[in-house]
């Protein structure tokens, strides 16, 4: 792992800027939420562009979340010298990588 984090590997970058663009995302969705608590039915579409922001930058969280563990996978088969992706794809993964996309896909929708 030391020689991918300094740079042995070309995608050495990638991870970190899927991390940083996951949690902007996940700070932008967290604000818009708090704009749209503050001013529940004052302005319809104010309301509705909101939540249709959340939205989307919901689904951009999740695509961020998708390529950070197909980065994470490749990285392992680097490391372990393996060939075939089902080596670095266990049961323990999935179900991590399935757990954390249900938590982040709660999202209220618009209408």
């Amino acid at each position: 792992m030391a020689a991918v984090r300094a740079g042995a590997v070309g995608i050495s970058r990638s991870p970190r800027f899927t991390m940083y663009s996951s949690r902007v995302t996940e700070l932008l969705t967290v604000l818009f939420l708090l704009i749209y608590v503050e001013q529940i039915h004052k302005f319809e579409l104010v309301s509705d562009v909101l939540r249709l922001l959340t939205l989307i930058l919901t689904v951009l969280l999740l695509l961020a979340l998708i390529v950070y563990h197909s980065i994470d996978t490749k990285i392992y088969l680097i490391e372990t010298g393996s060939d075939h992706w089902r080596i670095g794809v266990t049961r323990e993964r999935v179900a991590r990588m399935s757990l954390e996309l249900a938590i982040c896909a709660v999202c209220p929708l618009p209408g």
